[in-house]
């Protein structure tokens, strides 16, 4: 029993540097930390540490595990829950060069195969014919605006005797995955079973334009989100589900906006997703606010009772949102119409 006490209670941190293991030093205090994990290679850290009761627990966000520092340790050695105990109790801090070595190699082996990935990803993309009529047709069907720029394109999958929309991730000039989205009426994608695939490393869709951006989880939701907040020429990004999260990160250092909107999905994966979302955001000062809305998500919302009007769906929002999106509307008051707007009834 006082060995469990002891091994649960180490001081992980210390066994994560001793192996090498990089913190994303903007977003670690002295209870709570973030690592880049050891089980992928990723760009932002999604390893979250936290010291509670006396002893460290992890949370893995990509993988989706978590646990205390036994779990973790039998998860790095692939030993027994006992033999774990018995090292991480033990006199000498566990941490061998053989492990060292062991996840040098996890890592190289990883790297080596996401540029793999991302070559025939791009290969793909780039074979596929260019279907512009069709492509708008999928947005059309779902009331949503259609920027040809995005580059997406249709992927006939013979094998499986389907058609998909395959959008380039995070954007066509720089494509380093595929997201496949089937093809099928607007109440199949609103509550039947559709097909999606993914290509190449998990990556955010981006598509940049103005210095305010909203931030989804899914690629329908950002386009519902252009359309319910007015089409202001907002920079739109889908981070592709809910455990990757930690990849907002990077996006933001490269878009650099000076206002945020997070809507993410209300169920609990979301509101996780969000947590990750609002301490990024916090530690790069970013101002920002997140949407309230009824459905599950922003797709949803926009279909909830017929094909909404952008001004009854801003009814629904936090009143500092209301504020900035009537103050870039009175900016642009003279401005075009933003091609958003042909798709509101």
């Amino acid at each position: 029993m006082r060995n469990l006490d002891y091994a649960r209670s180490v001081d992980l941190p210390a066994i994560l540097d001793a192996m090498g293991l990089q913190r994303d030093g903007m977003r670690c205090n002295g209870n709570e930390m973030f690592y880049f994990s050891p089980f992928r290679e990723e760009t932002s850290a999604s390893l979250h540490l936290t010291y509670t009761d006396h002893q460290w627990f992890w949370y893995d966000f990509g993988e989706g595990k978590g646990g205390d520092a036994i779990e973790m340790y039998c998860l790095l050695h692939r030993c027994t829950f006992q033999e774990a105990v018995a090292a991480l109790a033990g006199p000498v801090m566990p941490i061998t060069p053989v492990a060292i070595q062991q996840h040098r190699r996890n890592k190289a082996e990883a790297h080596v195969k996401t540029l793999k990935q991302i070559a025939w990803a791009r290969h793909t993309y780039n074979a596929l014919p260019s279907s512009d009529h069709e492509t708008a047709a999928y947005f059309a069907v779902r009331n949503l605006p259609y920027y040809p720029e995005i580059g997406c394109k249709v992927f006939n999958h013979f094998k499986e005797h389907r058609r998909y929309l395959a959008i380039p991730l995070p954007n066509p000039a720089k494509c380093r995955g595929l997201e496949l989205r089937e093809i099928c009426t607007l109440d199949t994608e609103l509550y039947g079973e559709k097909c999606r695939k993914a290509y190449g490393p998990k990556t955010p869709w981006l598509f940049k334009r103005g210095s305010k951006m909203l931030i989804t989880e899914s690629f329908l939701d950002a386009l519902a989100g252009d359309v319910i907040l007015g089409g202001q020429e907002l920079t739109l990004v889908s981070i592709n589900g809910a455990g990757n999260a930690h990849s907002v990160g990077p996006v933001l250092d490269y878009v650099k906006p000076e206002f945020v909107f997070m809507a993410l999905d209300r169920d609990e994966p979301g509101r996780k997703a969000q947590a990750v979302i609002h301490g990024i955001l916090e530690g790069r000062r970013i101002p920002h606010e997140s949407l309230k809305f009824a459905a599950k998500d922003l797709f949803r919302e926009l279909h909830g009772k017929g094909i909404r009007t952008a001004k009854h769906c801003q009814a629904n929002l936090g009143a500092n949102a209301r504020h900035n999106l009537q103050q870039e509307n009175s900016n642009e008051s003279n401005s075009a119409t933003p091609p958003a707007a042909n798709y509101v009834r």
